[in-house]
């Protein structure tokens, strides 16, 4: 893929965006901010691709990356039509028509992106995309990095002749300084109500049904590992009813051989929560419900910080 990369600095972060360049970077995921690798102090990294075995199925997600979810959108589109998706572009329905499919080939044309420094710790990107099926809408996300922070606010504005429902999150497809996932990682969510069920949630990557007892635990509030993911991936759904309400909505990620953490900070009331993790990477995705009416905008914002224990 052609894609150039630019950079975000601050006292702390050393932060790489990946900008495609005149094609598509993924049918799912949103072109417009995706953060390739978060560096700390200058010795602990953080993102990882979606997959490294060559061969495997991927959407081609990486780090930081986020795909806002209208799936049903899709149906209205007759065969050879296409539909919008925002963030990625115009996506041509399949002979067989039904909703989006996230592992099924589109062809699409990709939304233009703008992006334009505002100063030296901020970035940031538009789409404009034109009208189908009703849905048009001006997507505006700022990335800025403070001390050990990313923040991204992301706007969208109804310019369309339809109403907007649909959801948005972040992926997160993270480790902790490379370490393979196992023994030593822990995951903290504590708004999360049905946590105790992600270690039944564990598959053989072979048929993504076959169990694989005894590989994860919940101690205290927190996912532990047993042993080591070979050819495993595990995934949990948690829907709104089962959000707990929390003073803030934080999860965090750490691992006992390395004094890095990340953790992320959603500024709105979760409307779902998807764990979902392979051998190399851990992802806690946290979605936001979008309902923005016709003329009308809608803001939110994350925050992801990076902290090292031994620096203060």
């Amino acid at each position: 893929m052609n894609c150039k990369e630019f950079y975000l600095h601050s006292d702390d972060l050393d932060v790489t965006l990946v900008i495609p360049q005149n094609e598509l970077f993924s049918e799912r995921f949103a072109a417009d901010v995706v953060v390739g690798q978060v560096v700390l102090h200058s010795r602990h990294r953080f993102c990882q691709p979606e997959q490294r075995i060559p061969g495997r199925v991927t959407c081609n997600g990486l780090g930081l990356c986020g795909e806002f979810v209208w799936d049903e959108l899709a149906c209205e589109a007759a065969p050879g039509e296409v539909f919008p998706k925002i963030g990625v572009g115009f996506l041509r329905q399949r002979p067989e028509g039904g909703a989006y499919d996230m592992w099924k080939h589109y062809e699409a044309q990709p939304f233009p992106v703008e992006h334009w420094m505002q100063d030296d710790y901020t970035v940031v990107f538009r789409q404009k995309p034109k009208e189908a099926l009703g849905v048009s809408a001006t997507l505006t996300k700022a990335v800025r990095v403070y001390r050990n922070e990313i923040t991204l606010t992301t706007t969208l504005e109804n310019t369309g002749s339809r109403d907007l429902s649909l959801y948005e999150y972040q992926h997160n497809f993270v480790a902790i300084d490379d370490i393979p996932v196992g023994p030593g990682y822990r995951l903290e969510i504590p708004f999360d109500g049905t946590l105790d069920k992600l270690p039944f949630g564990a598959v053989r990557l072979e048929d993504y049904t076959t169990p694989v007892p005894g590989l994860l635990k919940v101690e205290n509030g927190k996912v532990l590992w047993n042993k080591r993911m070979e050819r495993v991936a595990y995934h949990k759904v948690t829907e709104r009813e089962d959000i707990l309400s929390c003073p803030e909505y934080t999860w965090r990620l750490s691992h006992e051989k390395s004094d890095a953490s990340i953790s992320e900070t959603v500024h709105f009331v979760p409307a779902k929560l998807v764990i979902w993790g392979i051998e190399h990477c851990v992802c806690a995705e946290v979605y936001n419900e979008w309902n923005v009416p016709v003329g009308g905008r809608q803001t939110f914002a994350r925050t992801w910080r990076f902290e090292d224990s031994n620096i203060h």
